[in-house]
């Protein structure tokens, strides 16, 4: 980052200068945090992107306010903040804003707002995000998703199943609960639905407590990374907290339908199986969106991978060629 240039913005939201870029004619890019609050996912994006484009972040300014926020007015609030940013360093359009996960539904609100205020948007830059179809309150699922956010082998944690098995478990409490996966629901769970063994693992979870889960779920990240993880106890349980306030945000926000733009979805050749109908749900929800151009791009990875080292070359690549054309 810049840091001769100023990044905080205020108190909820910050716009963090990345670099300034080498060509001054060149329009920004903006890229919105996913769900750790962070913008650490575009850390191989950032060291390979195009240096003559000037880059910006936008993340919460405070986590503890964050986790504060009533989720289903978060991505609202959150989006109206960066609106106010960009402008304050782009005065005018077209804007270029590109969200990663969780970074891409906030995008959705950030061109919806942008658009209300007569701003023109140029590319609308989403990278495997949508809404998940259902509401999930289940506390033990939500961790779930955070071990695998961070990369842990989550049979050490206890999560000794195929994704598949989870995929058929949410698809049956699902039917019965019109689309809320609520706290309990999983554990429940007998031999006539094939997920017995699913509901064993919840239960025993379940009592162990969520202080107790989250510190075993450290002591693996610890031990994977020999001792090495750049997270203390205190952030790493401070990073689950915000992980499951943005996953609630994301299921709760109300999209508002978003008209123009030229939208550049990327999306991974690899489904993460452990969300019902994933990748299918992703094409159709952007789709519902925009009646523009969209241009879809499948890259190499899955949901987790796709911003590392070893994929995001793709990404670059296309984000680059697709604003080279204006």
């Amino acid at each position: 980052m810049d840091k001769k240039m100023k990044s905080s913005f205020d108190d909820i939201a910050s716009l963090l200068p990345i670099r300034r870029g080498s060509d001054p004619h060149k329009k920004p890019l903006f890229l919105v945090h996913d769900g750790s609050g962070n913008l650490l996912a575009y850390r191989h994006f950032i060291g390979r992107f195009d240096k003559r484009t000037p880059l910006y972040g936008l993340t919460p300014s405070t986590l503890s306010v964050y986790c504060q926020q009533n989720p289903k007015e978060l991505i609202r609030k959150l989006a109206s903040k960066y609106v106010e940013a960009i402008i304050s360093v782009q005065a005018k359009g077209p804007y270029n804003v590109c969200g990663y996960c969780m970074g891409g539904i906030i995008t959705l609100e950030i061109a919806r707002q942008l658009a209300s205020l007569k701003h023109k948007v140029g590319n609308l830059i989403i990278i495997n995000s949508a809404k998940v179809p259902y509401i999930v309150e289940d506390e033990i699922y939500i961790f779930y998703v955070f071990t695998r956010y961070m990369g842990l082998p989550v049979e050490r944690i206890g999560f000794d199943f195929a994704d598949t098995d989870l995929r058929n478990a949410i698809e049956t409490v699902s039917k019965n609960t019109a689309g809320c996966i609520k706290n309990g629901e999983i554990s429940k769970l007998d031999d006539s639905s094939g997920c017995a063994h699913i509901a064993r693992i919840w239960r025993c979870l379940e009592r162990q407590g969520e202080n107790h889960r989250i510190e075993n779920a450290y002591q693996v990240y610890n031990e994977a990374l020999n001792g090495d993880g750049f997270l203390s106890k205190d952030k790493f349980h401070s990073l689950f907290h915000v992980y499951r306030q943005s996953i609630k945000a994301t299921m709760e926000s109300d999209n508002s339908s978003y008209l123009e733009g030229n939208f550049i979805l990327i999306l991974a050749h690899s489904e993460v199986s452990f969300f019902p109908a994933q990748q299918s749900d992703m094409l159709e929800f952007w789709k519902n969106y925009c009646c523009g151009n969209v241009k879809v791009n499948y890259v190499p990875g899955n949901h987790y991978s796709i911003m590392g080292s070893d994929n995001v070359l793709n990404i670059t690549q296309i984000i680059e060629s697709e604003l080279a054309m204006g």
